[in-house]
């Protein structure tokens, strides 16, 4: 009867299996079957990660899919899994350091957060992703080997350090970033020294660890400022600026070849920085001691840190363009002088107020001698004249000479030195106009800078062609009758949308999360000296900057050591963990006592970074338009 009852439900079981799901749900439900959902304890711990709610919230949430026969297990039951992916934290209130309205440093209580123990933590986070079998082993990363990337970021008010696992399939992904310490404060020397110190006799130990027959290698990420309060390096606008070399500010200025520049060591700085502390500490004399004026925070090597790409992308974008918009105001102030001898003003605009006062900058002279004269002629008519009724108007009209001479005069003073904004004239302030029409922004904030997705639209073609071809339509249509200052456009037309397109090429090759083959660094070097050489050529008055150094001398032994391009090893997932963490912080505006807000925010950072937890979770899609298919 077993048997049969079995066979039974086997048949039963193929027959509902074979039918359509819309007559199968007919069925059961002409059978009185109700069907339900039941989500685990994990899976509903994940939906709360996800949709970033506090408890109560996910009360509420259940309560209304309960009445849709969605079952869950208990809030016990899931509070002890989150507990269970906690890392051992500590939070406390310390006196950091501030500035105040008249840029004085002042202490201030401000709350932060650490994981106990570095080690500790990256041990535990290693086993997690091996719990979940998402360590990988990609062709640049040696098979004996595992990357783990230690970083750190200020943003949103507070400063981030963080490490990454280079062994999963998103590196850089904030899914993948994970905060180890944070502060609500600047990142000053003395506050990262404070924050981290903790750490600093584990970095040794963890460098070099083996770990399940791997050996773990550490690796330095961060923007150059992070990279450089490290690395105990003053600022990265001293006499010294690089992290990686001891080359200072005139050096820089010259090609690869033309130089020769130490490697930066840590045994080094740290000879700088103890002859700096025995000679009295004079910051006025830090540039004897290569601007290392502190000692370094964690024991990495400066050539284990990576050129932080992001911020070279961005640096370099925003030298082009300011020079590029430079050059168009001096076309428009050009036009204007042009204008000035033409016609009056057609509008109200800043830029015809300044055609306005180059108008009478220019004719105001010729009027005044004028008026001169006439006065000279007139003085000499009184002088001669006897009748009294022609004397009296002889008179009047030389106090009218005179008033006249005496506004034209003030008028004179008015417009001795008139001045045109950047972006103010109809060539510069195009390029904002096109800028926009793309959807690229530049920031009201940071110098006008801009992010990194706008750069990569930017070195596009159709961006890169409407900005440089502008500049001489716009020319031809407000001055047709002047081919020089048509030919100048036409000019810095080419020369922008050369220097930009040599750019490109160096961006195209780094900037991917590719392997990068020994062949192709050759490619990458021969694209990097052609930029450069362009650069000093066409604008020998322009100084090399920093980052343009770092891509010059830098970039290459990066990707000789390992062998892959910046979207693996770049600072960008340090740079998007502010977002993340900024909307976590709404769910936690509930919570007044600071310290227990910023340690609730970190908790719940790391419950949503939990390997078991992102297996489970929906990625987020860019909603693409028709015009990117």
């Amino acid at each position: 009867m077993k048997a049969a009852g079995k066979h039974s439900d086997e048949v039963h079981t193929a027959e509902l299996k074979s039918m359509g799901r819309i007559k199968r749900e007919k069925i059961c439900a002409n059978a009185g079957v109700v069907q339900k959902a039941k989500l685990t304890k994990v899976q509903s711990l994940a939906m709360k990660v996800k949709l970033r709610i506090t408890w109560s919230q996910m009360r509420k949430q259940k309560a209304i899919l309960r009445q849709f026969g969605v079952q869950f297990e208990s809030e016990k039951a899931e509070r002890e899994v989150k507990n269970s992916l906690m890392y051992d934290t500590i939070s406390k209130t310390a006196n950091l350091f501030f500035k105040d309205e008249d840029n004085n440093l002042v202490r201030k209580p401000a709350p932060i957060v650490q994981v106990t123990s570095l080690q500790s933590f990256l041990i535990e986070k290693l086993e997690r992703y091996e719990k979940e079998n998402k360590l990988i082993w990609p062709s640049y990363i040696p098979k004996d080997k595992i990357w783990i990337k230690i970083g750190g970021d200020k943003g949103g008010g507070s400063f981030k350090a963080c490490a990454q696992i280079v062994n999963v399939q998103y590196p850089n992904s904030p899914n993948n970033t994970t905060i180890f310490a944070t502060m609500e404060a600047p990142d000053y020397y003395d506050n990262m020294d404070f924050l981290l110190d903790r750490y600093k006799d584990e970095i040794p130990l963890i460098d070099g660890m083996e770990w399940n027959g791997y050996t773990i290698e550490l690796l330095g990420g961060g923007d150059i400022l992070y990279v450089n309060t490290i690395l105990e390096i003053s600022t990265c606008s001293s006499t010294y600026p690089c992290y990686a070399c001891e080359i200072d500010k005139d050096e820089m200025q010259k090609p690869r070849h033309g130089h020769k520049a130490y490697k930066r060591t840590l045994r080094y700085n740290g000879k700088y920085y103890r002859n700096f502390v025995e000679n009295g500490s004079n910051l006025k004399n830090q540039a004897k001691y290569k601007n290392v004026i502190n000692p370094a925070i964690f024991n990495i090597e400066p050539s284990s840190y990576i050129p932080p790409y992001l911020h070279l992308l961005l640096g370099i974008i925003k030298k082009h363009h300011e020079l590029f918009e430079y050059l168009c105001h001096v076309l428009d102030q050009k036009i204007a002088a042009e204008l000035a001898k033409e016609r009056s003003p057609l509008q109200d605009t800043p830029f015809e107020v300044y055609v306005e006062q180059l108008k009478k900058m220019n004719s105001l002279p010729t009027y005044i001698k004028q008026l001169e004269k006439e006065i000279l002629t007139t003085t000499e008519d009184i002088n001669d004249e006897e009748d009294a009724t022609e004397l009296r108007g002889l008179k009047s009209q030389l106090a009218r000479l005179k008033k006249d001479k005496s506004n034209a005069e003030k008028e004179l003073k008015k417009v001795e030195d008139p001045s045109l904004k950047i972006g103010h004239g109809p060539i510069a302030g195009s390029l904002d106009h096109i800028l926009k029409r793309k959807k690229i922004c530049r920031q009201a904030y940071h110098g006008k800078s801009f992010v990194g997705n706008h750069c990569n639209k930017y070195l596009k073609d159709d961006v890169l062609n409407e900005l440089c071809n502008s500049v001489p339509q716009e020319v031809k249509s407000i001055v047709p009758h002047c081919p020089d200052l048509i030919a100048e456009a036409e000019s810095i037309s080419q020369l922008f949308l050369q220097l930009n397109r040599r750019f490109r090429k160096i961006h195209t090759a780094v900037s991917h999360s590719k392997q990068i083959e020994e062949a192709n660094l050759g490619n990458i070097k021969t694209h990097i000296d052609n930029y450069m050489r362009y650069y000093r050529r066409k604008f020998p008055e322009e100084r090399v900057t920093v980052k343009q150094h770092i891509l010059e001398h830098h970039v290459i032994p990066c990707l000789q050591k390992y062998k892959v391009g910046f979207g693996v090893l770049g600072e960008s997932g340090f740079e998007s963990i502010h977002a993340r963490i900024n909307g976590i912080k709404w769910s936690m505006v509930g919570i007044k006592n600071p310290e227990q807000r910023l340690l609730s925010t970190i908790k719940e950072h790391h419950l949503g970074v939990a390997p078991s937890l992102q297996s489970l979770l929906p990625h987020n899609r860019r909603k693409r338009k028709h015009a990117d298919i």
